[in-house]
């Protein structure tokens, strides 16, 4: 839309600068019979009006047009953990219900999005809602899913927004599970395996991560709450953390290089609509991570957690098919990873 009112200008411009040249034509031909001075003035304030209008419009179509800052999201965790659904979610209510998010100091709002990704993110979301009949998890393998938009963000005091390209990759958990099983094996410092000979999906997992200004660490509650029922161990999930951060602060390994700058790090325990956690049960979910925050509070990373509910209830074998998503906790996390993107702070 702004683009067309762009382009408005530009023809309005033009059409006052050719009445300008038509008029100075006809002047010229037809001077004895016109007041040559009241139509000169007329004919100039024309021509300056049209130009001036082309000329805003074409700063802004250049300003429209050219790279925005780039903004990189990568979301890491196990397979099964609720990635790409809690991904699905934020950016299905993003873009088609609250189209922007604040909070006191920063608000956020999404201008445009990607053909693909649009695509993407309301197929995946109607899979999940899909009410009356069969809502299904989307998932995807090796490759990360990646989401493209346009993230309009403007912070308090200042007087213009800033225009970024916002990219949200949802990796394949099973490249961190490698990770977390070298961690189990111990065989190698991880980081040492790390620096070794990798694969693709690997190479393309740590480019990513090492590229990305903000990390979302994504973990199954049910799996901190329960382990016995699961394969890892939540204290081997957290060193696998712990690891892919120290990669991202140094991904040669050598002593003395500088390392990279302060990104935020949202820790997310998704599917608390699933169990029930007492804030007894919090704390004692939150210990299971306690080398992560140390770490991170060593190296000045600001670190966050959040408790979410990406669905309000499980999706796969779904008793009552009409229940529809109900999120919560979703947005905080981004909003959180924003301001503290924007003004680096230790917790």
């Amino acid at each position: 839309m702004r683009m067309h009112n762009t382009m408005a200008l530009v023809l309005l411009g033009g059409m006052m600068i050719t009445a300008t040249v038509i008029g100075l034509g006809i002047l010229a031909l037809a001077a004895p019979n016109f007041d040559v001075e009241l139509i000169t003035i007329i004919l100039i304030a024309l021509f300056i009006i049209g130009a001036s209008l082309m000329f805003v419009s074409f700063i802004i179509i250049i300003r429209e047009t050219l790279p925005y800052d780039i903004l990189k999201v990568s979301v890491i965790g196990l397979p099964r953990a609720g990635k790409t659904v809690f991904t699905t979610v934020f950016l299905h209510d993003f873009v088609n219900e609250l189209k922007s998010s604040d909070t006191n100091e920063t608000k956020a709002l999404v201008e445009g999005f990607s053909k693909g990704s649009y695509r993407r993110v309301n197929s995946n979301y109607r899979k999940m809602n899909d009410l009356g009949k069969k809502p299904r998890t989307p998932t995807h393998k090796l490759d990360p899913m990646s989401y493209q938009s346009v993230l309009k963000v403007k912070r308090r005091g200042q007087d213009d927004p800033i225009r970024y390209t916002l990219t949200i990759s949802d990796h394949a958990g099973e490249t961190f599970q490698a990770m977390v099983r070298d961690v189990q094996k111990a065989k190698l410092p991880v980081l040492t395996q790390l620096r070794m000979k990798l694969s693709i999906s690997a190479r393309r997992f740590y480019k990513d991560v090492i590229n990305s200004h903000i990390l979302f660490l994504a973990v199954d509650l049910d799996a901190i709450l329960s382990p016995a029922q699961h394969s890892y161990k939540p204290k081997d999930i957290a060193s696998a953390f712990v690891d892919t951060i120290e990669y991202k602060l140094n991904p040669t390994g050598k002593l003395g290089a500088k390392k990279a700058s302060a990104f935020p790090i949202a820790l997310l325990f998704l599917k608390k609509d699933l169990c029930y956690v007492s804030t007894r049960a919090e704390n004692d979910v939150l210990s299971e991570f306690s080398t992560l925050f140390r770490r991170c509070r060593a190296n000045s990373l600001p670190i966050s957690h959040y408790f979410v509910t990406s669905t309000g209830h499980e999706i796969d074998n779904l008793a009552d098919p009409y229940v529809s998503i109900s999120s919560e906790n979703v947005f905080k996390p981004f909003m959180w990873a924003l301001e503290h993107y924007f003004e680096p702070t230790s917790n």
